[in-house]
């Protein structure tokens, strides 16, 4: 019986000096983890705002082109039906609507850091793809540019009209691009702010 005593009072006494030590254990891991949430909660809501920036910037810019490309389109059409209506280059005012292909450069560089730093992936799925399709839009739009530039520095045109025509087409492929560079971009923008009032 004094033994049993004496086991159970080492047993406390041993108890209440491990006690301490793991409730320090316990609360240092809660309070890393506590502080590691934060952490990341900030790094996300950076990423989001960065990104919220980069798009009303990257819509600002491409509303600019938008109508431009829309004058190009219809003073080239409107040549082109005076062609056919007179059957007679000679007779077509110049192009002096024309002033260059006029494209825009787009940043990307707050979506491939919130790539890099896998901040993308931590956001919910509607957000996180509305993003990507923003800045796939965006690739899509650079890459119909430079097709429209390789097509007019990269071959001789035969006769006026032919570049009328290729002024048309080109316009008119950019502003399409364009058109959904903004209209993803919105979206991209609308999702965003929506996750970010559902974690306040």
């Amino acid at each position: 019986m004094a033994s049993r005593i004496f086991l159970l009072d080492k047993l406390t006494k041993l108890f209440k000096e491990l006690v301490p030590t793991f409730l320090g254990v316990f609360l240092a891991f809660y309070l890393n983890d506590v502080w590691v949430n934060q952490q990341e909660k900030q790094s996300i809501d950076q990423v989001k705002q960065t990104l919220q920036e980069e798009l009303t910037q990257n819509i600002t810019q491409i509303n600019r082109q938008i109508e431009y490309h829309q004058m190009v389109e219809d003073s080239a059409a409107h040549l082109a039906k005076l062609y056919f209506l007179y059957q007679d280059e000679s007779k077509l005012p110049l192009a002096n609507f024309w002033n260059g292909l006029q494209g825009s450069h787009l940043s990307d560089a707050a979506y491939h850091t919130a790539i890099s730093t896998q901040n993308l992936a931590k956001m919910e799925l509607k957000v996180a793809n509305a993003v990507a399709g923003a800045y796939s839009a965006q690739r899509n739009y650079e890459s119909v540019l430079q097709s429209a530039r390789s097509a007019l520095l990269g071959r001789d045109w035969p006769n006026y009209i032919s570049w009328i025509n290729y002024m048309r087409w080109s316009a008119n492929n950019l502003k399409i691009a364009e058109i959904a560079v903004v209209r993803t971009h919105e979206k991209a923008l609308e999702y965003l702010e929506q996750y970010q009032v559902s974690r306040t």
